[in-house]
């Protein structure tokens, strides 16, 4: 599906598509149609459901499906920074599940887009809530201009789901849907 959809965007067949992986195990086109259009993308999967995104700018998604088994207070406590941590815990227990999948989801879409994926330390910057403008992402202990040019979105994913998107570029317009991933069936 991935070499559909880009070769879609490159208008060129998916077969003919290389691809190359950086240190961490994130693919890249090995050659570009275009040099003046650059095509980064990612993929994340959970359930039955992929989530493909695709820019000019690097990006990161992922989708998470929401499950009860997961210690989530021992997760967040060793994984998240304080500040995170706090805030899942003010939020009434009944919210408290989603919020650490919701927080969960916007690191790792961040880290990937970064091209460290689950290397990337997630306790070096912290996802905050503003009521007006969403989760926005603050300093980066080892690089704190690093996010300045980070987007986060939590998308609107199918029930039992929580997904997001993190894209190095600001106020930009984000489209995306779902696809079932039947290749996982």
């Amino acid at each position: 599906m991935l070499r559909r959809i880009l070769g879609g965007y490159l208008e060129r067949a998916p077969q003919s598509l290389q691809f190359t992986y950086n240190a961490y195990g994130k693919p890249a086109l090995a050659a570009c149609a275009s040099p003046s259009w650059p095509l980064h993308f990612n993929l994340a999967h959970a359930g039955r459901y992929a989530l493909y995104a695709i820019a000019r700018r690097p990006v990161g998604v992922d989708i998470e499906q929401l499950r009860a088994d997961i210690g989530w207070g021992e997760i967040a406590a060793a994984y998240f920074t304080p500040e995170e941590y706090g805030a899942i815990l003010r939020r009434p227990p009944a919210e408290q599940h989603l919020a650490f999948f919701q927080y969960w989801s916007l690191k790792e879409a961040y880290a990937k887009g970064q091209g460290a994926g689950l290397s990337l330390d997630f306790r070096g910057f912290t996802v905050t809530w503003h009521p007006r403008y969403g989760p926005r992402l603050q300093a980066l202990s080892e690089a704190p201009t690093q996010t300045i040019n980070w987007s986060l979105r939590l998308l609107a994913p199918p029930s039992g789901y929580v997904a997001a998107l993190a894209l190095e570029a600001q106020d930009c317009q984000v489209s995306w849907r779902y696809w079932p991933d039947h290749s996982l069936v």
